[in-house]
């Protein structure tokens, strides 16, 4: 990698001046492109990510309030409701035994806020609707 005069160096010494031209050659105005590139690209992943996240706190909230619905009505159907004057219709000893049963055996860790421990709630609540629609 030698020019004309021999000089093994001279070769690379020419493509560093050109990388570092700044007489606004293509070389020199090509990072300033790519930094403006950058920015506006990461900008967006910003700003996607933001309705992400307003996206993900929609959802948790929309599953709060329909599972906590669900257990809602299962107390009240046991519970009755003088407001709605709704006789309590008390759980059968088995059934209240298999009930109390799968309520303390569910493992959930709500600190931990895990995708798994909202899969044993669902699961739960089916369960528990069934034992209910039983009676």
């Amino acid at each position: 990698m030698s020019d004309d005069t021999g000089d093994p160096t001279a070769t690379r010494k020419r493509k560093n001046s050109r990388k570092s031209r700044k007489d606004g050659g293509e070389a020199a105005s090509e990072p300033r492109v790519r930094g403006k590139r950058r920015a506006e690209l990461n900008a967006r992943v910003v700003q996607d990510l933001e309705a992400l996240r307003r996206s993900v706190d929609e959802m948790a909230e929309h599953y709060r309030v329909r599972v906590g619905g669900l257990i809602a009505d299962l107390m009240q159907q046991i519970q009755g409701d003088e407001t709605l004057a709704q006789d309590a219709r008390p759980l059968p000893v088995k059934a209240a035994e298999s009930v109390l049963e799968a309520l303390r055996s569910t493992d959930i860790k709500p600190h931990k806020g895990r995708a798994k421990d909202f899969v044993r709630v669902q699961r739960l609540v089916r369960k528990l609707r069934s034992h209910s629609a039983d009676v």
